[in-house]
């Protein structure tokens, strides 16, 4: 659906020069949602702009990773407390993490019967407890 989007999205430009950074990061977090959750979110999901956002912030991040990694303590000291550029991409990281552990702790709940491995999150959870029917404890099995 997002290259029918895309390819639609370019036709309109007519030729001209664009900026495809948000359809592509838009189709980059679609195919992520497809191998997290095992479905494409449909546009206009709240929960497709949260991780959208999550991409768009990640990306953004990354270009700008020099003081990020210099200072990393303080670089997320100060966008915790909306300081800096860079706190409205923490802010959008941290509810694409939270969305994330939401959807985990939702298919937590499900036997493991109805847990499909092809999906990261239950592939992960399975996984988790075959670790810990072993015995095996690290920080693969532990909370998360």
């Amino acid at each position: 659906a997002e290259v029918d989007d895309f390819v639609k999205f370019l036709e309109e430009q007519g030729g001209k020069p664009l900026d495809v950074f948000d359809p592509l990061s838009a189709s980059v977090s679609n195919n992520m949602t497809s191998i997290i959750l095992g479905k494409r979110l449909p546009k206009g999901d709240p929960r497709r702009k949260i991780v959208d956002d999550g991409v768009q912030a990640v990306i953004s991040t990354f270009l700008s990773a020099g003081v990020i990694l210099t200072f990393p303590r303080l670089s997320q000291f100060l966008a915790k407390l909306g300081l800096t550029k860079r706190s409205e991409d923490f802010q959008k990281m941290v509810r694409f993490n939270r969305f994330i552990r939401n959807e985990m702790e939702s298919r937590k709940k499900l036997p493991p019967t109805e847990l499909n491995e092809d999906i990261f999150i239950d592939g992960y959870l399975l996984e988790k407890d075959k670790l810990k029917e072993k015995g095996v404890e690290n920080w693969y099995n532990g909370d998360v």
